[in-house]
């Protein structure tokens, strides 16, 4: 095949078109690292005979380039930069495609990316690499001078997170913090949890032993881990648990738990706390006690290890980086005539530390932070240390840093849970509110194995927002001195959530935690001046055992409010445009105008019918805002099953809404 021409493309209209398939291939590839709009083609023009020249020339209007190894083969020997693009090309390419091969440039802040692409010479098939981009750890004297963006003060990263170069780096980071911040009551150490694994190297290396301790202070280190299949974890149970205490050998653990133990011992640490053998599993009333104290367990740690890219004990914490993502560097001669290396790595998936939730296209990567456990795992340890697919991220409560320093991260959702925590009995209710509220609709759209573990799972955190109000204060998940706005809650799951009921016993239909989905807030407008309409004349739940963060199941709240009697029907097929969202159901309440904005987000997906209808009672907490009801056998006695939200921004919404307030009658209910 004849060599392709050498042309930069450029963005410009649709009915421009491109000229070669190859190149079109190239385009289409690059579309997914530009803000180039879709509809938009690329066109092709000539380019100078020397690469590097153009990109000077050009380096103001274009932000796509592209240019064949034999182009840049014709200049390598007196032009360092074409020398190491040539040989990155070798590098990313394989030995069937390497003829025909070209390097795409993208132009971006705060750096252009490059990736190589290239055609079989044995079926004609067209290769396109993964995008990377150069840098340089250090001096950015030795980039500053290329026709193109590369970072600078970028760090190599080992191939290996079990490194001594990677370990290295994590204990810079906690030295940082100890030295620096004030994340840690104290460096040297709290009171142990009840029991703890002895990990010291005193007896021997190749076991452990699990250790009932006095609650000295001592510097001790947490493990947040997906637990994978339950019947494969390794667990201390009433049976095993004194033979735990004289030894456990490391062979009989999971890699995951070999790792954890390696870096305790490697951090120069003898104490390691994993909940599923220092918490006995099969003793209700010693799991119930452990949960309680959580929060002080993972706020007291030194150093909490997240095995972030593992989705079960199996695949330990290290990882060792396959060939493709390696990173390289080649030499190069700048202007000045210094001989130095320049680095190039390719793109991995980074998860932004400032996020209490990733989003769902990450969670391959990072299936730890799926988990609802690690929400207050995450957030109640002083210090977290990530140990992902490609490298090591650290986070304390000052901000965060992944090891390639590519990402530097502010204080984020850490920040904001440690200012909820300070909120004393005189701090400013909405501001508290917003922030429980912050808290449920983040901690929500993790997932857990079991329905029951809702509340205990956040208990930790609960328990220390709690610690500043009073006694009784908190009730199922929701606290009474934030009512009735506490109640607002509605369901707000995605077609890929789960959106159910949760499994008997179960909180009390008011309590968001009598569901799984991600629950959302109807906050009250204050620039409405919204004040509520209902009263709450009784509230109470019961619990499992005696800790009042844990479990709940049963309550009744007795509210006193505008209600006003209803049918609603519900009928398969959205109602504003049934063909796009054949799955969704319309629901129509028979007190409410067809001409008024309005809002129903049913709290489970109790029509299982595709058209069907129930009596219902629609109480008011706030005007906009309408809680609804359906009743139950006993009478005077009903269940919640959704929440009406009208639109206070819709003037005639509004008026027809206020009219039908007028007709509603003041009435005192009873919810379970």
């Amino acid at each position: 095949m004849d060599e392709l021409p050498d042309y930069p493309l450029f963005a410009t209209t649709a009915s421009q078109t491109i000229i070669d398939p190859f190149l079109a291939a190239i385009g289409q590839h690059a579309r997914k690292f530009t803000s180039v709009n879709a509809s938009l083609s690329l066109i092709i023009e000539p380019i100078s005979d020397h690469f590097c020249d153009s990109l000077l020339s050009e380096r103001k209007g274009s932000n796509l380039n592209t240019v064949s190894k034999t182009n840049l083969q014709q200049y390598a020997a007196r032009c360092s930069v074409c020398s190491f693009l040539s040989q990155a090309i070798d590098a990313y390419l394989t030995g069937t495609h390497r003829e025909n091969a070209h390097i795409t440039q993208l132009g971006g802040y705060p750096h252009d990316t490059f990736f190589v692409s290239g055609l079989s010479s044995e079926d004609a098939s067209i290769c396109l690499s993964d995008s990377f981009y150069f840098f340089t750890p250090s001096d950015f004297s030795i980039i500053k001078d290329l026709p193109f963006r590369a970072l600078c003060d970028v760090a190599p990263i080992s191939e290996d997170t079990s490194s001594d170069t990677s370990l290295y780096w994590a204990k810079r980071q906690i030295a940082t913090c100890d030295l620096g911040h004030n994340c840690l009551s104290s460096t040297q150490g709290s009171p142990l949890p009840t029991r703890v694994l002895d990990v010291s190297l005193r007896d021997t290396e190749k076991s452990i032993r699990l250790l009932t301790t006095a609650r000295q202070r001592e510097r001790y280190v947490c493990l947040s881990h997906c637990w994978g299949e339950q019947a494969s974890i390794a667990k201390t149970t009433r049976q095993s648990f004194s033979a735990h205490t004289k030894n456990i050998t490391l062979g009989e653990l999971p890699k995951t738990f070999q790792d954890a133990i390696d870096i305790t011992r490697r951090l120069g640490i003898d104490y390691l706390w994993i909940d599923s053998l220092c918490i006995i599993q099969d003793s209700e009333e010693d799991w119930e006690n452990e949960a309680s104290r959580m929060a002080d367990i993972y706020e007291g740690a030194y150093l909490t290890i997240a095995a972030t890219a593992s989705k079960n004990g199996d695949e330990g914490c290290y990882r060792s980086n396959p060939p493709a993502i390696r990173e390289m560097d080649f030499s190069y001669t700048t202007e000045t005539g210094l001989q130095t290396r320049i680095h190039c790595r390719q793109f991995y998936q980074h998860f932004d530390l400032n996020m209490a939730v990733p989003p769902k296209e990450t969670l391959n990567e990072f299936p730890l932070l799926g988990r609802g456990w690690i929400f207050q795992e995450r957030f109640l340890s002083p210090r977290v240390l990530h140990f992902c697919n490609f490298e090591l991220a650290f986070e304390c409560r000052d901000g965060g840093r992944c090891q390639c320093k590519e990402e530097r991260y502010g204080h984020g959702f850490k920040e904001d849970l440690m200012r909820l925590f300070a909120q004393g009995p005189s701090s400013e209710t909405f501001q508290v509110r917003k922030g429980w509220w912050a808290v449920v609709r983040r901690y929500t759209r993790l997932r857990l194995t079991y329905d029951k573990d809702l509340l205990t799972a956040l208990s930790g955190i609960s328990r220390r927002v709690g610690a500043s109000k009073p006694a009784g204060d908190y009730v199922a998940g929701i606290w009474k001195s934030l009512l009735p706005y506490g109640l607002l809650w509605y369901a707000s799951p995605t077609p890929q959530d789960s959106f159910k009921r949760t499994d008997a016993p179960r909180a009390p239909s008011w309590s968001w935690a009598s569901i799984i989905a991600p629950i959302s807030w109807s906050l009250p407008h204050h620039l409405s001046g919204e004040k509520p309409l209902a009263t709450i004349n009784d509230i109470n739940c019961e619990v499992s055992g005696h800790d009042v963060y844990g479990q709940a199941h049963g309550g009744v709240l007795v509210i006193t409010g505008p209600t006003l009697t209803s049918n609603l029907r519900w009928q398969k097929g959205s109602l504003v445009s049934p063909g796009n969202h054949p799955d969704d159901y319309g629901f129509h309440f028979s007190d409410i105008s067809n001409d008024i904005t309005l809002q129903f987000s049913p709290d489970f997906p109790f029509f299982a019918n595709e058209i069907g209808h129930c009596a219902v009672l629609c109480l008011w907490v706030v005007q906009s805002t309408i809680l609804v009801l359906r009743p139950l056998e006993e009478t005077g006695v009903f269940e919640r099953i959704g929440l009406r939200q009208l639109s206070i921004f819709n003037d005639e919404s509004w008026e027809i809404a206020h009219e039908t307030l007028e007709r509603s009658t003041l009435m005192t209910v009873k919810i379970v």
